[in-house]
């Protein structure tokens, strides 16, 4: 039970462009979530609709593993070697070339595909 709203809306979440779509017709004043994995979407709605959000414009840079370690390179800092690997052998490749031992971490919080 959700007390202290004026009104609830249900719909696809997973969907940025449809959800953007979907919130159109209404007004609010701000975006905000509890949930981690929708930092980036909450990020986009409040762009796409002015609005204040809690969360920094480059919050995709820091929410993805790859995306940091290339922002630390391009600024010069120190950072592990690391490589990108889309399947099991060019993550085996990428182990020899960096060397053991080695951590291996889906890029993103869910390691879901978007």
């Amino acid at each position: 039970m959700v007390r202290y709203e004026d009104t609830v809306l249900v719909t696809e979440t997973n969907d940025t462009p449809g959800l953007i779509e979907f919130l159109r017709p209404y007004s609010f004043d701000g975006v905000i979530t509890v949930y981690d994995y929708y930092i980036e979407t909450v990020r986009n709605v409040a762009e796409a609709f002015h609005l204040p959000c809690p969360f920094p414009k480059g919050v995709k840079t820091v929410r993805h593993k790859h995306l940091m370690r290339q922002a630390l390179d391009v600024a010069g800092l120190a950072n592990p070697r690391y490589r990108l690997a889309q399947s099991r052998a060019e993550a085996e490749m990428a182990a020899e070339a960096i060397g053991y031992p080695l951590v291996v971490k889906p890029v993103d919080l869910a390691s879901f595909i978007h």
